[in-house]
């Protein structure tokens, strides 16, 4: 769905969340393909979840509005490469700091260690 309408609209928008357990938990839930109910239902800010975004109280720190360049297919996902547009930041420059990862199954912080005590664990459906 999201791809179709980005093939129409021509446009995306990348978050670029904190390292934080909120965030942690809000990015999963957009990366499971399967759920009960819409991971749009964890946004607590009602006017940006009908607009598609997610907010500050979703610990997101910039926003990337993006016009869509070339999008490829590769089996079963689609990669989009886009021309960064405009940028809304959602935090103070003191704020602003690394954003959240994703390394082996496990949600991190850049610039630690990766190790396996580190980062939050999320189930991907594999195993």
């Amino acid at each position: 769905m999201a791809a179709s309408t980005m093939s129409t609209s021509g446009t995306f928008i990348v978050h670029v969340l904190r390292s934080t357990t909120r965030a942690a938990h809000i990015a999963s839930l957009f990366s499971k393909a399967k759920l009960p109910t819409s991971p749009w239902e964890s946004v607590r800010d009602t006017q940006l979840r009908e607009q598609g975004l997610l907010g500050r109280e979703e610990d997101v720190l910039y926003r990337l509005r993006c016009e869509a360049y070339k999008s490829v297919q590769i089996e079963d996902h689609q990669f989009w490469v886009g021309k960064v547009v405009g940028v809304d930041l959602l935090v103070g420059e003191e704020e602003a700091g690394f954003g959240l990862m994703y390394a082996e199954g496990m949600f991190r912080d850049v610039g630690r260690k990766v190790g396996s005590d580190e980062g939050v664990y999320v189930d991907d459906g594999s195993g």
